[in-house]
């Protein structure tokens, strides 16, 4: 939805202003990355605390799509192999039951990268074939409605992309990536604390922009 599109978009300017003014950047590589694609969350524990109980069961969900974005640096001359990012996705976890509680997730990751460049020439130095990994803390606002109540949450996860590149021009690439991202949120619900755990396998394509 348009509501969360655009703080998406609003995160990623700002940090690609940011990264832009940063001094001693002449030399960086910067980039910025747009894919889509589906995110499948993985059957977990779900801990529901009452006023006099605790329960603990298997929650099941559904599958979702994902989509979102970086924007980064590698610092090119000095250790081409090395970045920094920032990424931006949203994604869906919702329970696979009829009236199950329905998730928004949203990570805001900051990525250490790494890669590899590969098929190097004059007109690819940087390589044109680029495996990459992508590992960092992420910052994770998420939303949980079950029936007429809801609740939001903002928790510390884990996030980690392997991905590979294609450049089709010096500036231009398309790449595609498995993704790993983890996150326990807790919701105040119908005066219960609902504790969910949101492990979810991603996979997703689409295109890169170096400057």
């Amino acid at each position: 939805t348009m509501f969360h599109r655009r703080p998406l978009l609003m995160i990623m300017l700002v940090a690609l202003v940011a990264t832009g003014s940063l001094p001693g950047l002449a030399r960086a590589e910067t980039f910025i990355d747009l894919y889509g694609g589906g995110a499948f969350p993985m059957d977990s524990d779900t801990t529901i605390t009452g006023p006099n109980y605790i329960i603990i069961g298997q929650s099941s969900y559904k599958d979702s799509f994902v989509f979102g974005g970086r924007v980064g640096y590698y610092f090119d001359r000095a250790v081409p192999w090395l970045g920094l990012a920032l990424d931006v996705s949203y994604f869906k976890a919702d329970i696979d039951l009829p009236n199950g509680a329905k998730n928004d997730v949203v990570p805001v990751s900051l990525l250490l990268m790494l890669r590899a460049p590969l098929v190097q020439s004059p007109e690819f130095p940087r390589g044109r074939l680029q495996p990459f990994v992508g590992i960092g803390p992420s910052f994770v606002y998420s939303k949980s409605k079950a029936g007429a109540d809801s609740d939001t949450s903002f928790n510390v996860g884990f996030d980690m992309h392997l991905g590979l590149t294609w450049m089709l021009t010096r500036n231009i690439g398309v790449f595609g990536e498995y993704r790993f991202s983890y996150v326990q949120p807790d919701y105040d619900l119908d005066g219960e604390q609902v504790e969910p755990e949101f492990g979810v396998n991603h996979i997703a394509a689409g295109l890169t922009f170096r400057f």
